[in-house]
């Protein structure tokens, strides 16, 4: 949605005088569903709201398309031969895209003596404030909803101006990944994380939890600690302003980061990526055999993804 847009629909929810308790938008290809819910908890009003989203940012989205479907990372490419910014050594910072092998290369960076992520201390959002306690974080997190926490290292910088300053310092680098893949990793992460009893491979335990998790996700995109707002947000700005320099794919990670560090002069051949968080190794997507219908339902909610080519 426009910034105009934006403004205008909020100075229409402060025409309640205060009796607004909080409001979000539920994105889709060509409208916006604005809900506004009062401080009782009653409904006050659903306005439906034609968004220019598609077509505003049409350029900076089709830009970003080209540069991740052709795989830019490659050693012709210009972008690896970014300046230093005057610095004795480049200044890079990592932009953790969660699920796509974000854990790993923030412990390669503390390798390397670089400090990405969960390791970089520089990294700052406008309400940044105590973790919840559902999220045993020793770290402040960022809050875009009242009851939702994400940590900082997680939080998109398209949402953030302040965390979008701080990553625009240096050049940044993220990991890019198929949205169903992504999807079923955070199943098997979430999973394990709580101890569920059974197999994990389980059909039917996959799909309560992709159909209970895509409904909470229609309600507030921030849950679980920011790890399935989708990726485009990470990359780009909501007017298609890239955000992220260097985009890498998880499906050729090794070879990708590998180039990336050379040409920062990062590259240490004694150390290696690291494994973290490999949940769903054991169990590939294909062995779920979810429904069509399931698959079409993950496919809509991260259609922004799938428009930028990120899916298989």
């Amino acid at each position: 949605m426009t910034v105009l847009g934006k403004i205008g629909v909020g100075i229409w929810a402060e025409g309640f005088g205060g009796r607004v308790s909080h409001w979000f938008f539920v994105l889709d290809r060509t409208l916006v569903l604005l809900v506004i819910i009062s401080s009782e908890g009653r409904w006050l009003a659903q306005l439906l709201l034609q968004t220019v989203w598609s077509k505003a940012n049409s350029v900076g989205q089709s830009a970003l398309q080209k540069e991740i479907r052709k795989g830019h990372m490659n050693a012709s490419s210009p972008r690896l031969n970014l300046p230093s910014h005057g610095l004795s050594k480049p200044c890079l910072k990592f932009i953790h895209i969660p699920k796509n092998a974000g854990t790993s290369i923030e412990h390669l960076g503390k390798k390397l003596n670089l400090h990405w992520g969960e390791f970089d201390d520089s990294l700052r959002c406008r309400n940044a404030s105590r973790c919840h306690q559902t999220l045993p974080i020793y770290r402040d997190c960022c809050w875009p909803r009242k009851t939702t926490a994400c940590s900082l290292w997680h939080y998109p910088p398209s949402a953030d101006a302040h965390l979008a300053a701080v990553y625009a310092q240096c050049s940044t680098f993220g990991v890019v990944r198929d949205p169903l893949r992504r999807f079923v990793s955070q199943y098997f992460w979430i999973t394990k994380a709580h101890h569920e009893p059974g197999p994990l491979c389980d059909r039917e335990k996959f799909e309560a939890y992709a159909n209970r998790t895509l409904q909470r996700l229609l309600e507030d995109p921030w849950i679980e600690d920011c790890h399935l707002v989708p990726q485009v947000h990470y990359v780009a700005s909501h007017s298609g302003q890239r955000l992220c320099d260097h985009i890498l794919h998880y499906e050729k990670l090794r070879s990708e980061l590998s180039l990336l560090l050379k040409s920062y002069n990062l590259f240490d051949a004694k150390i290696s990526l690291p494994v973290s968080n490999r949940g769903g190794a054991a169990c590939p997507v294909e062995a779920l055999r979810m429904s069509a219908a399931l698959q079409q339902r993950i496919r809509d909610f991260f259609h922004l993804d799938y428009e930028l080519g990120l899916g298989a």
